[in-house]
């Protein structure tokens, strides 16, 4: 059974806030921890959590995007890697 194309409930995202803090809030809503979201929900290695503040893979901001309807422009500024430029 494949994940649907857009999950029923995902709240958006608040301004300023880490990719990481947002994708706990929807695991929240779904019951799970933020490992088993990104395993089952998006079907990603779980591995990639410690990451997703610093610079989460393009592959894994697709799927996010395509499942929250979030551009991928707005999740990447959502963690470091999509702050560098102005933070130097």
């Amino acid at each position: 059974m494949r994940p649907p194309d857009r999950w029923p409930l995902h709240p958006g995202p608040i301004d300023g806030e880490a990719l990481s803090s947002w994708l706990v809030r929807i695991a929240s809503v779904y019951e799970m921890t933020v490992g088993q979201l990104i395993e089952h929900g998006l079907g990603h290695d779980p591995e990639l959590e410690p990451d997703l503040d610093r610079d989460p893979p393009p592959a894994l901001l697709d799927t996010l995007a395509q499942r929250t309807g979030i551009t991928r422009d707005r999740l990447r500024q959502m963690c470091l890697a999509g702050w560098t430029p102005w933070l130097a």
